[in-house]
């Protein structure tokens, strides 16, 4: 009676801090488990702002259900980086209504680890309570396996794959989740078993399986099986040439080809023309140099573990993460002037500086999204550092030298030289995408809760 009490308290007081100010007059007979499905009706069609108000409103007429507070942190996170504070309390608003809810752990897990505050360890231990309360459950085990592997954890990701594998016999995702899991932990045979297992769960190859089973077998060396797999893909409709193979989202009606010249699209050459000036140049270098010599730690190994374990190392400096978010201007003032500037042609998703020791092999694989294209300015290079882009020839960098590419073409990278490789990377929106770019046609051609 007390506990119950208690709850009925805690539950107005939360209400009050996630409903305050909403109408409730709009819909006035609507109950809260209509509100809720509205909400996540409008979540689903990305109307974030529409379904934070029918969200607010379900609280604010049932404040018990732990379900409307994670659907409500689903549409703040949704909503960029300025909500993050808001999210996470949020958040652990929904524990506080319903600690034995797991799915409130996960989300606040999720919330947690996506902060820049420092929450990581807190975060691990909200996903790892979500599966003490519900380890039978392969949809969440899933779910905290995919955030495990979005931060590097890749041998806890692989249990919770398992352990979702084994809960879920005839389902085809978690097996191919484990292959995956397993491909980044240089497990290759047992990569490519469960990936083949996966494969033969359904009627027809998912772009994830596909992709990362011709990757999985050209690392093991069998090139044959390989192709033979990534013609079959082709046959069934899943990508039209066997050497592009993005791994989550193809637009089939896209211009497609290796290598991009700069009579391609509208504003290629006036790019080139721009970095390839010695003075732009010279600065790009300039800044990297002195701030590898000030912060020689400051790099991050390349997360995709695609690079052969043993040889060189494959570092990034990372100068902008994402579309939405900002380049790291106190770092790096003249690379953000330099791609402010760039922005004038091409819409920019993200950059970096990309460093390749010398003897590294980045290994044959696919980019995830045939929707970008990929800038390489090459800022230094000694000779012997060579890239293939699908079956065009090798391509060696020279010192200044500006590529366009696909990166949803097989792509591999050696380096046979002596010192390092170090590029401005920008990958952008494949131009038929963005309009201010434009096409030269006359040439060529999250895991939310539903009730």
């Amino acid at each position: 009676m007390l506990r119950a009490s208690l709850l009925a308290g805690l539950s107005v007081g939360v209400s009050a801090a996630y409903s305050d100010g909403i109408d409730l007059h709009e819909n006035p007979g609507a109950t809260a488990p209509e509100h809720f499905y509205r909400g996540n009706n409008l979540l689903r069609g990305g109307d974030y702002h529409g379904a934070e108000r029918e969200f607010r409103r379900a609280i604010r007429l049932q404040p018990w259900d732990p379900a409307f507070y994670v659907n409500l942190g689903s549409t703040l996170v949704s909503q960029g980086p300025h909500r993050q504070s808001e999210t996470e309390s949020v958040g652990r608003a929904a524990v506080a209504v319903d600690p034995s809810f797991a799915r409130a752990h996960f989300a606040l897990g999720q919330m947690l680890l996506q902060s820049k505050r420092g929450h990581q360890r807190e975060g691990l231990r909200s996903l790892f309570r979500a599966v003490a309360l519900e380890p039978r459950d392969p949809e969440l085990l899933q779910g905290v396996g995919q955030t495990l592997l979005r931060i590097a954890r890749f041998d806890e990701a692989i249990i919770r794959f398992y352990d979702a594998a084994r809960l879920s016999p005839l389902e085809a995702k978690p097996r191919d989740q484990l292959g995956y899991a397993l491909s980044k932990v240089e497990r290759l045979s047992e990569a490519h078993r469960w990936l083949e297992s996966a494969a033969s769960l359904g009627s027809s190859l998912s772009y994830s399986t596909a992709a990362k089973l011709v990757e999985v077998l050209l690392w093991l060396g069998d090139e044959a099986e390989a192709r033979r797999t990534a013609r079959r893909a082709v046959d069934q409709g899943l990508w039209r040439d066997p050497l592009q193979r993005p791994t989550m989202v193809y637009q089939q009606e896209l211009t497609a080809r290796p290598w991009w010249s700069l009579d391609d699209a509208l504003g290629l050459s006036d790019i080139a023309a721009y970095l390839g000036q010695t003075a732009q140049q010279s600065k790009l270098f300039e800044e990297f140099a002195a701030i590898e010599h000030r912060r020689p730690t400051g790099w991050r190994h390349q997360p995709e573990r695609i690079q052969e374990p043993g040889l060189g190392r494959w570092k990034e400096w990372k100068l902008k993460d994402e579309r939405n978010k900002p380049c790291r201007r106190a770092v790096f003032p003249k690379a953000c002037s330099t791609l402010d500037h760039l922005g004038q042609w091409i819409e920019i998703q993200w950059a970096e500086f990309s460093v390749l020791e010398p003897g590294a092999h980045i290994r044959a694989h696919t980019g995830p999204t045939n929707n970008r294209l990929t800038l390489h300015l090459c800022l230094m290079t000694p000779p012997g550092v060579r890239i293939r882009i699908g079956a065009a020839p090798v391509t060696e960098y020279r010192n200044g030298s500006v590529f366009f590419f696909d990166d949803s073409f097989e792509h591999e990278v050696w380096h046979k030289g002596y010192k390092d490789r170090v590029v401005l990377l920008v990958q952008f929106t494949h131009p038929e995408k963005a309009p201010r770019l434009g096409f030269s046609r006359g040439l060529q051609g999250k895991l939310h809760v539903e009730l």
